[in-house]
């Protein structure tokens, strides 16, 4: 489903019953200090991720920047992070505005969630949400921006705006299910329609986060609430694709297995460059060759539960596109524009097409449903 059956459906998803919202009135945003809160499942490299369900949050020092993507939705764009944290995480651009003096200052950790959870969001709201709350309070948060991710993260962001701004924390949300949100009524939000997966729009493009994050900010001015805004730009102007992507392919592509091997330089290249990656939802990097090959006897007969999987093969499918995409930024240092490295991906390598075919196996063999649905996007 595209990003606008996607938000068609969650505008008529359940959600749970709130409250009226707080309303907290900040400091000037020139004495404010400022944490972001995003349902992305973000967390360091090495820390432990967020488990399938996950009510927890993480917190990551300000100064993180080895940042890696925990959220196990395939349906959305991913390389977006993988290009810039900061289309999710503005963690950079936070920094840029204080030395600037546009906010008091940037707060000393920043704290994630996974956006999805169950219709009544109740453990985040009763428990997890006020603990995150009052680790805030803690380290003198005045304002959070709440980022969401995924089709699911909508719901789940403004949940937390009610919880953090009810503890004394003034909010300003960035939503991307515009319809979902009038109905949860969160003290204060942005709708973007950006591609689900880059709330901040535009991956490499600090002016445009900067003008989006100012936009979410001048709701801060508002006298009372709740206060909606909608992001002026068309969802549609983003920076054109680079051409190709990417514009070859190493040797030895026959099937998966020798294709993991082959992108094994560029992959490399990227992790250096960045000091990152969000391979290993589910397994490492050493791994992928391992998975592959279980996914290629999957679909060649093989019930998946007898494949060697292991694990959630969901997560593993995400593994393997993590890494493709990865090592093409590796190769190219670009991001294309929404949805082209999926389908890169999905249509031009050896492993995308064996994940297809094991899909449609699953399906064939009566696999329960979101195993096979959600082991990629097509179809």
């Amino acid at each position: 489903m595209d990003d606008a059956g996607l938000r068609a459906h969650l505008a008529t998803v359940p959600a749970p019953e709130l409250p009226e919202p707080a309303w907290v009135e900040p400091p000037p945003l020139a004495d404010a200090t400022v944490a972001v809160v995003t349902t992305a499942a973000v967390h360091r490299v090495g820390e432990p991720g967020f488990a399938l369900g996950d009510a927890g949050f993480r917190s990551c020092a300000s100064d993180a920047r080895d940042l890696a993507l925990g959220h196990r939705s395939p349906s959305f764009d991913r390389i977006g992070f993988a290009a810039d944290v900061n289309v999710v995480t503005p963690v950079d651009r936070l920094a840029e505005l204080a030395a600037d003096g546009v906010i008091g200052a940037v707060a000393p950790r920043h704290v994630s969630f996974l956006g999805s959870q169950p219709d009544d969001v109740g453990v985040v709201r009763t428990e997890t949400g006020p603990e995150a709350a009052e680790l805030l309070l803690a380290d003198g948060v005045d304002v959070v921006v709440l980022t969401p991710l995924g089709p699911m993260c909508t719901r789940t962001v403004c949940v937390l705006a009610h919880v953090l701004e009810a503890h004394g924390i003034a909010t300003v949300a960035l939503v991307s299910v515009d319809a979902l949100a009038r109905r949860m009524r969160p003290p204060r939000a942005l709708a973007v329609g950006f591609p689900l997966g880059r709330p901040l729009g535009r991956p490499d493009d600090a002016p445009f986060q900067h003008a989006v994050l100012r936009s979410a900010f001048a709701l801060l001015h508002e006298p009372r609430g709740p206060a909606f805004a909608v992001w002026p730009d068309a969802p549609d102007a983003l920076p054109a694709s680079p051409g190709p992507w990417p514009q070859d392919r190493p040797a030895g592509t026959d099937d998966a297995v020798v294709e993991i091997h082959a992108w094994r330089d560029r992959y490399d290249a990227y992790v250096g460059a960045r000091g990152r990656t969000s391979v290993g939802i589910a397994i490492d990097v050493d791994g992928l060759e391992v998975a592959a090959a279980a996914f290629a006897r999957v679909a060649t007969g093989t019930p998946f539960r007898d494949a060697g999987l292991g694990g959630n093969a969901v997560a593993c499918a995400l593994d393997l596109r993590t890494y493709f995409e990865e090592a093409a930024l590796g190769a190219t240092g670009a991001a294309p524009e929404p949805g082209v490295a999926e389908a890169w991906f999905l249509g031009d390598t050896a492993t995308g097409r064996t994940l297809r075919a094991a899909r449609a196996a699953m399906r064939a063999a009566d696999a329960p449903f979101p195993l096979w649905y959600y082991l990629t996007t097509d179809g």
